[in-house]
């Protein structure tokens, strides 16, 4: 699903996506931001939710997150690479986050 160039520009024009996402210089994805992105869309399903509540090694925008989960999906070259990262990380490294219902499980008990 690609969104319309009119829209991302409102988007960003507006604020919707976070700051700084008009920044002339992209952020560098590590093996680990890609694979807690992956995690992550797996388990929310809402880059709005993901940019609130999940860590990664640096601060992105919800633009920036919803871009690189395009890449992820649709460029080969940058999903061969990023797999071939994520395929080298230490296995504690590929943990899955909480669910928010696990979450709430921890809490109340």
């Amino acid at each position: 699903p690609k969104r319309s160039k009119a829209v991302t520009r409102e988007a960003k024009n507006k604020g919707a996506v976070g700051e700084g996402s008009n920044r002339s210089k992209p952020r560098k994805w590590t093996p680990q931001d890609d694979q807690t992105l992956k995690d992550a869309a797996q388990i929310y399903h809402d880059f709005e939710r993901i940019h609130r509540s999940v860590k990664f090694a640096q601060q992105f925008t919800q633009y920036e997150l919803e871009e690189r989960w395009r890449a992820l999906l649709y460029d080969p070259e940058v999903a061969r690479k990023a797999a071939s990262s994520i395929a080298s990380l230490p296995s504690t490294s590929k943990r899955v986050p909480w669910a928010e219902s696990e979450e709430m499980r921890l809490i109340q008990e």
